[in-house]
């Protein structure tokens, strides 16, 4: 049947729907409807801009399938609803082929046909349920092809499949200017296989395998840039200019266009008007106000509402919710807001790239940035990457989400990665590279390292300290009270803690809260109010049961106590690699006197093992780690340098001599290094110098290399006596920071000085990754399983922003890493509880999730491995059982190590500097010799 013939009978049927359909003007507004030059840009012909439309109004949530009754209904009737055949007709005018609007005619015909059949009236004139049967069966007929491929929707096709076709040339100079980033995203080809050579587009980054094309007569603005905005394989430069040029049109970025003051045009002159009659008229300026006002007030709700969806965790798809759209129409009338396609397609990827256009911005004002990365799995299943960039003021930007289901996820796949967003920042601002020790990310690291040798590669501590815990979980002697503390856990949920998935610290916190609730247990248990399966008779009192468990509890907490309260300090932003060296010295001095004094009354062969494990960890992170950065950084405070924490650090000191009787009388030895530590400190120092002007090519305050050298050998001899400029100033934790960015320009300090900013700048953990695959698992609950890794890093990235936006944060807050005993027990009982049942940030309210959605599962299946297979490892072996690592560069008996992670209050003693000045002599021009040397 001819269309237009069709079209006429629709628009009959549309004007006598039956009376059970309300007639207002509230959803459907396409009475005197023409293509908006904006929408047309964007979604590329006015074909598209009316299926567009045809969508919102229509099928938001999308259209049932043939075997439905009805492919949407009818929410109203009038004159706005019969409209909508006008505006078929005058695109079908201009497109007469178009499956797409062609689908849409017998949709809305189909629709209608179902209403009048629901309350068993006939249809107006002509008559015939054979005419409608007629109308069905030429559906297929009509269109000539199956499915729409005029909507642009990506199709995945493999490489190699396709032909490129080289642009047309441009005819003439008229028309609107075109996208020339569209021409660089979507490259015009066409099907090897297909003999008619149909015009279609695929994704620019199909070389590095994208396998994405659009079966599109014309390219789509927004099908492509949406695809582009998230694709992982196109080029960084050409990703940049995309952000760039997406960003304007985001919501934010339009509402800031709308608060620049317009300057007027220069009026015309006294003499000008006086000989023009027109002008004693003056225009009214009244329309352009109201359509100013009106556009301000466009742009601003579309800021808020994106605003509000991200930072709220709430579903792109509750835009289309009447309730939420009714809540515009009361409020604001003459305001439609974006539905859920426009606003997750469009709306929120726009203000992604304006976010990631703000974050460069930010960036490239700093220096020694940290990049951090880390691997998790979302429902889909999708395996996403999460990327950040923390700048020394602890600003952190998530930069990137990376979807890499799938690829395979190597070393150099993850090294490729990471390259290109450190060259489209600039590699020359930054300064260390932080991630958990797994295989892959470690070669990820030194690959990284390998290529900028100035960005130091750093294991992170916490990840370290975490394995220490699941380590000691894993030994046969603590199972019981192991075994015991679960069990009581699932059948006592409140004011127990759980036991996470990957975070083994909060065992220690579940046992602890175990141990906490003891009385009121035992009594819930002797009344017989509850029953504990399989370990009830551990909590009867005064059973022998119940005392072993106390002991056995008592045991478990004492040992993996240390390494998880180290954990939680060190989880901090602000932590630095002093901290970092500290805290794992006070773990294994915590441990000294734990194993000496054994009150808990442990065996031998578990105080051995112990002992190996956390020697095990230490030599991993410390002894053997890719650099002496922990131990560097922790000597360049001047507290802990005169704090006599550290050994063979004095370089005025006499190499101890040991006296021993023989056969023959006294002989004389010396057997131990006094500088050791200080030669361990120099090294690594003079390496960092060597790669700034060998790799870097920058040099330090203007000094050639041959000076430099000298001097830093002479300024850290200097720092370590004591004297001048290094005993002028009052430093404690707070200050340290301040403190050798003042030096940075003193003649005798900096060099040194240089370093040490550099030091106490970086971020030393990869924690915003944890709190960001969090945040990721809040929003993808078990309701919004089939939530695309696009849309959760699209989120979380506007999201993430909005908190941390130096434009409305001007001064971060500042903090120093404090005592285990001085966390706020509140906000700690709160991070732990939530943290292993990926909820949202403290600051969310939880009332705001929808109702059924339910927490992820948690996974103990770590603790029933057994015993860790760590033993097989070379380190492991050649680990000492009888004395710990760390004590042979600082003494384990300090106060002030113990008192970090006591429950108590230690006073501990501090030292006292001198004073002295020494002058530099410059070398020569001989070869250098990057080694530091006493002499």
């Amino acid at each position: 049947m001819p269309m237009g013939e069709l079209l006429k009978r629709l628009q009959t049927v549309l004007t006598h729907l039956p009376s059970n359909i309300p007639r207002q003007a509230v959803k459907y507004h396409f009475k005197d409807w023409a293509p908006d030059p904006e929408e047309v840009e964007t979604y590329g012909t006015s074909e598209a801009a009316l299926n567009h439309a045809l969508e919102v109004a229509f099928a938001p949530g999308g259209r049932k399938d043939a075997t439905a009754p009805y492919p949407f209904k009818f929410e109203e009737q009038g004159p706005g609803l019969v409209a909508v055949v006008d505006a078929l007709r005058m695109e079908l005018d201009k497109f007469p082929g178009s499956a797409v609007l062609q689908k849409w005619v017998h949709d809305l015909w189909r629709t209608t046909v179902y209403h009048y059949e629901s309350v068993n009236l006939p249809i107006p004139e002509p008559t015939g349920g054979e005419n409608s049967d007629v109308i069905e069966n030429t559906m297929d007929d009509d269109i000539g092809i199956t499915g729409s491929p005029a909507d642009g929707n990506a199709v995945p096709v493999q490489p190699g499949a396709y032909v490129d076709v080289s642009e047309p040339a441009v005819r003439g100079h008229g028309g609107h200017p075109g996208d020339h980033r569209l021409l660089e995203l979507a490259i015009q080809c066409y099907r090897t296989n297909d003999p008619n050579k149909t015009t279609i587009f695929h994704c620019a980054g199909t070389s590095s395998g994208c396998t994405t094309t659009w079966q599109t007569k014309n390219r789509v603005k927004q099908r492509i840039l949406t695809h582009a905005v998230s694709c992982e394989h196109l080029p960084h430069t050409l990703k940049e200019d995309l952000d760039g040029g997406l960003a304007k049109s985001a919501p934010s970025a339009r509402l800031q266009l709308t608060n620049v003051a317009v300057v007027p045009k220069k009026g015309p002159t006294c003499e000008e008007r006086a000989t023009t009659k027109s002008n004693m008229t003056q225009p009214s300026v009244y329309p352009l106000a109201k359509k100013a006002r009106a556009d301000k007030l466009t742009a601003q709700l579309d800021a808020d509402i994106v605003q509000f969806f991200c930072i709220g965790g709430l579903a792109p798809s509750k835009a289309n919710l009447p309730e939420w759209k009714q809540i515009f129409w009361h409020a604001v009338p003459s305001y439609q807001p974006a539905s859920s396609s426009k606003l997750e397609e469009y709306h929120i990827p726009s203000e992604v790239a304006h976010v990631r256009t703000k974050q460069l911005e930010y960036l490239r004002t700093c220096t020694n940035l940290c990049i951090t990365f880390d691997g998790q799995k979302i429902r889909l299943p999708q395996s996403v990457y999460t990327i950040h960039i923390i700048s020394p003021e602890r600003r952190i930007c998530f930069f990137d989400g990376h979807e890499a289901s799938e690829d395979s996820h190597t070393g150099k796949h993850l090294f490729q990665m990471l390259d290109e967003i450190i060259l489209q920042v600039g590699p020359q601002r930054f300064a260390v590279i932080c991630s958990d020790n797994t295989g892959n990310v470690r070669v990820a690291r030194k690959e990284v390292q390998k290529k900028y040798p100035w960005i130091i590669n750093i294991p992170d501590p916490c990840h370290h300290l975490n394995l220490l815990v699941k380590d000691l979980c894993a030994i046969d002697f603590f199972q019981p009270a192991i075994k015991i503390t679960r069990r009581t856990k699932y059948n006592i949920s409140h004011s127990l803690v759980p036991i996470g998935e990957t975070q083994f610290g909060t065992v220690y916190f579940a046992a602890a809260s175990v141990q906490r609730c003891l009385t009121p247990i035992r009594d819930l248990c002797e009344e017989k109010i509850i029953t504990i399966p399989d370990v009830n008779e551990s909590f009867i009192p005064d059973t022998l049961e119940t005392l072993s468990f106390q002991g056995k509890l008592q045991q478990l907490l004492a040992v993996i106590g240390p390494p998880a309260k180290a954990t939680k300090c060190l989880e901090s932003s602000f932590a630095t690699a002093a901290d970092v060296f500290e805290f794992w010295l006070a773990v294994q001095a915590t441990f000294e006197e734990l194993l000496k004094k054994n009150a808990v009354g442990l065996p031998t062969h578990v105080l051995e093992k112990i002992r190996r494990l956390c020697n095990y960890r230490f030599d991993q992170i410390i002894n053997s780690a890719p650099s002496d950065i922990w131990i560097t950084t922790f000597f360049l405070i001047p507290t802990n340098r005169d704090s006599a924490i550290l050994k063979n650090i004095n370089p005025l000191s006499i190499t101890p001599i040991q006296i021993h009787r023989t056969a023959s009388g006294l002989s004389a030895t010396s057997t131990a290094d006094s500088n050791k530590t200080l030669s361990r400190i120099g090294a690594f120092l003079v390496s960092q110098l060597r790669a700034e002007y060998e790799s870097k090519k920058e040099k330090i305050n203007g000094l050639k290399a041959a000076m430099a050298l000298e001097k830093l050998r002479d300024q850290i001899i200097t720092y370590a006596k004591g004297l001048w400029p290094f005993n002028r100033a009052t430093v404690d934790r707070n200050n340290v920071a301040k403190y050798w960015r003042d030096l940075q320009h003193h003649e005798g300090a900096d060099v040194l000085a240089f370093f040490a900013t550099k030091l106490f700048d970086i971020t030393v953990n990869s924690m915003a990754d944890e709190r960001t695959a969090s945040t990721m698992s809040w929003l993808n609950s078990a309701l919004r399983n089939a939530q695309k890794s696009a849309t959760l890093i699209n989120q979380v990235q506007v999201r993430q922003w909005a908190l941390m936006n130096p434009d409305h944060y001007k001064e971060p807050p500042t903090r120093v890493t404090v005592k285990f005993r001085d966390l706020n027990p509140t906000l700690l009982d709160a991070e732990i509880n939530d943290n292993n049942k990926r909820k949202a940030p403290v600051s969310d309210n939880s009332d705001d999730i929808d109702p059924g959605e339910k927490e992820m599962e948690l996974d103990e299946s770590w603790l029933d491995e057994g015993s860790s297979n760590v033993e097989h490892d070379e380190l492991f072996q050649r680990c000492d059982e009888r004395v710990l690592a760390g004590s042979e560069v600082a003494d384990l008996g300090s106060y002030r190590l113990l008192d970090l992670l006591s429950d108590k209050p230690i006073i501990g003693c501090s030292g006292t500097p001198s004073e002295q000045e020494i002058m530099v002599v410059p070398s020569s021009d001989a070869p250098l010799c990057w080694e530091f040397t006493l002499l």
